[in-house]
């Protein structure tokens, strides 16, 4: 018998699949997506502002390889942020599929 808030084995958790408007919707801002692209790097040369090119440069930078990691780590006062995690199976195991 299958515990409360799971599904039966072989049964899919989202039958339906994606929303197909939210394909439809990405699909429409992917076609624009090399003109987006080229459109930052002309603002990286040519931004009134070096702002504006600060900005380009960052969204083709985050595009191109992803956004940098933001360490969690304290100050003088406080020292770094320490996180752990524990798994705990309960139950006698019998009724795990």
């Amino acid at each position: 018998m299958a515990r409360p808030g799971t599904f039966k084995k072989g049964q899919s958790g989202n039958p339906g699949g994606r929303p197909k408007a939210l394909i439809a919707v990405k699909e429409a801002a992917q076609a624009h997506g090399t003109a987006a692209i080229k459109k930052l790097a002309f603002l990286m040369e040519n931004g009134d502002s070096d702002a504006a090119k600060i900005s380009a440069c960052k969204e083709l930078l985050d595009r191109a390889y992803g956004k940098a990691t933001q360490p969690i780590a304290g100050d003088d006062d406080m020292p770094a942020i320490r996180a752990a995690l524990k798994v705990a199976f309960v139950g006698s195991g019998s009724d795990r599929g």
